[in-house]
């Protein structure tokens, strides 16, 4: 049962909030956040009430991925503009 709250809660996040335009790395890294903290949320509420975990998991997550995918677009940008400069070559 853990296994299956772990993927909902996952495939609900990426759906509210695509990471299409994110690195892999980040992806993983905000797959590994969303699972940890469904493991935190089952240990303090349960496995019974799912929609409660559901949305203590949102809730925990969403600033931290906010952050992270923020982060990674703006060093995918920046990195992208240092190997395009003449002072790369």
């Amino acid at each position: 049962m853990t296994n299956f709250l772990k993927a909902y809660c996952l495939m609900t996040y990426l759906e509210r909030h695509p990471t299409a335009e994110a690195s892999m790395s980040a992806r993983i890294r905000v797959a590994d956040l969303v699972f940890s903290k469904t493991d935190e949320a089952i240990e303090r509420h349960g496995v019974d009430d799912w929609e409660k975990i559901l949305r203590v998991v949102h809730k925990a997550v969403l600033p931290l991925a906010r952050y992270d995918l923020e982060t990674d677009r703006l060093w995918t940008g920046q990195s992208s503009v240092d190997t395009q400069s003449p002072l790369c070559a």
